[in-house]
Formats: C-alpha cells, structure tokens, sequence
C-alpha cells in the first residue's frame, strides 16, 4: 500500500528506502531534481542503474531487476516511458510486482499515465508540483549562503513566477554580484528579469495602488524587451478581471483559483491590492474591454488599443 507523500524538495537518502515510486506532478524543474536524485544513489556508469525510455511491454521492467551486478547495493529502475499502453494481462504482472517487497531496489515510474489509481495506490507518491509560496520561500532562501533580505527574497520569488528553475538561475547571477555577500532587495530589483506576465502583475498592482511613476517604469520594461501590444493588453485585461472577481466574489483562495485556472498564490496576492473600488475595477476592465473589441474588430490596430488602455490607466480622471 502506498505509504506516504512527499514533495521532491523534502527527498533525503537517510530517509528513503527500497520500494516503487511514482514522480506526480507537471512542474519539470521538481521532475528533474526528484529523477536525479535517485540516479544518485548509484555511480553515473553504474549497471545496476537501468533507465527505461521506451517500453513495449510490461516484462521489460519486470526483468529489470532480474541481472544482479556485483559492488552495488540496489538496483534502481527508472521508467520514463509516457506513451506506453498496456492490456489487463500487464496490468496483473505489473500489480504482482507493486505488491512484492523491494527491500533495497528501487522501481521509479516518472509521471507515467500508463499506471491505473489502483496500481499508483501501490506505490510511494513524490509530489513534483510547483512549490506554494511559504515553501518557495523556505527552498529559495537555502540557495543564499550567505543570505538575502526577506523583501528582496519575496521580490526574486515574484519576479520569477515562483518558477525554481529560473529562482536557482538568478541565484547564482546575484550571489556572484554580491561576491558572496547578503543580497539586498535594491541587488534583485537591478538584476533580476521577471517575465512578461509578472511585469504585467506589477504594472496593474502600481496602477492600483497610485504608484504612478513605477507603472510606467514597468510599462518601459516592456516596450524595451518588444513585446507585442495584443498580448500585453490580453494578459493586462485579465488581470484586472482577475482583481474584480477577487473583490467581488465570496469563495475562499482555493475555490477561486480552481474557477479562474489560475494557482492559489495569484489570487492571495490579487487580493492583497488595494486602492480601488469595486466600482473603479469595474470602469478599468470596461476600458480595457472596448480597446479589445475594437482592435480584435479591425477598428484600431493593436498598438493603438493598447496606448489606450494604459493612457486611460494611467490617467485616473479618465477612467
């Protein structure tokens, strides 16, 4: 029976033992990390280390653990296979051995859709799901020896979408900066890179919040990098959707991220802004709504709708 859950950052050799495992999850920075970390209890060329990228039928893993190699402790059976299909007899050989006890091999099947509930109940889940934002934190501080400022950690968390891949990038760049020293929140705000759409999320949040002149240094971040105008007012009006439905609606975090598609920690922070009333979000995403239509409708171009929306923005009498 499946035993425990644990997310791919807790993973630790003194507390992991033999047995099937199933890497769960769609964020492939924590796929990456939780395969790695098993390749690692065994030499790169070691024999007793067998990776599956193609299966074409269900005895290639049952055989896996078949050869014994001499020096090696265990042997680790990694199945990457994601087009794989089996018929009910593969299933019940495959269920035979869920069942058996792998007392020092292991068997890691990673993210495969091949596995029924019932096998998946089998095995031991490593969660490999972006981090939330309280475990971000906590994983992302680790990557400052020498550490950084709690504004500046949460600004690189933001920056970087909570995505650990480019986190653990910049890292490095803002280490290398600060010459191993603590890294302020003006050294993130200077080198780091935010993607288009936390620009974006920036840009409404100053609007929101009358931090007019840093607005328009977001909006200048964007014009420089040649983003294009159509996208920039889509992800723009979406978000200032996302802040009216998040003043207006009663369902807690978790209920509005499963209705709006987006992850619990976007609709924390969408309603940690404040400065305008239901009634200004409303004429803001009516606004943006109009310069919309008419671009999509052939009335004006995408360049001029999206002037604009930001000038009637950004000019509060006008909105």
């Amino acid at each position: 029976m499946q035993t425990e859950t644990k997310h791919a950052s807790q993973l630790q050799k003194d507390t992991i033992t033999g047995g099937v495992y199933y890497l769960k999850g769609n964020d492939p920075y924590w796929l990456t990390q939780a395969e790695s970390f098993f390749r690692s209890m065994l030499p790169e060329d070691s024999l007793s280390l067998r990776v599956l990228e193609t299966v074409s039928d269900v005895t290639e893993i049952l055989s896996a653990f078949d050869t014994f190699c001499l020096g090696d402790e265990h042997t680790i059976v990694i199945v990457k296979d994601d087009s794989f299909t089996m018929n009910d007899r593969e299933h019940t050989a495959l269920i035979s051995l869920l069942q058996s006890e792998l007392t020092t091999d292991f068997l890691v099947f990673c993210n495969s859709p091949f596995l029924t509930n019932a096998e998946i109940k089998l095995c031991n889940v490593i969660d490999c799901s972006a981090l939330d934002k309280f475990a971000c934190s906590t994983y992302a501080e680790k990557l400052f020896p020498n550490g950084i400022e709690k504004k500046a950690l949460q600004l690189l968390i933001e920056l970087c979408g909570y995505n650990m891949a480019k986190i653990k990038s910049e890292a490095q760049k803002l280490n290398a900066y600060c010459d191993n020293t603590l890294v302020s929140y003006d050294d993130v705000e200077m080198l780091v890179v935010e993607d288009t759409e936390s620009t974006v999320f920036l840009f409404s949040n100053c609007i929101v919040e009358g931090q007019l002149q840093k607005a328009e240094r977001h909006l200048d971040k964007l014009i420089k990098r040649g983003e294009k105008p159509a996208m920039l007012l889509s992800i723009l009006s979406n978000q200032f959707r996302r802040m009216l439905y998040c003043s207006i609606t009663t369902l807690d975090n978790k209920q509005m991220a499963e209705l709006l598609g987006i992850k619990e920690f976007a609709v924390e922070k969408t309603r940690k802004i404040k400065g305008y009333t239901q009634a200004k979000l409303r004429s803001c995403v009516a606004v943006l709504s109009e310069c919309e239509f008419k671009f999509k409708s052939g009335i004006m171009s995408d360049e001029t709708a999206f002037s604009i929306a930001v000038s009637k923005l950004l000019c509060k009498e006008a909105v």
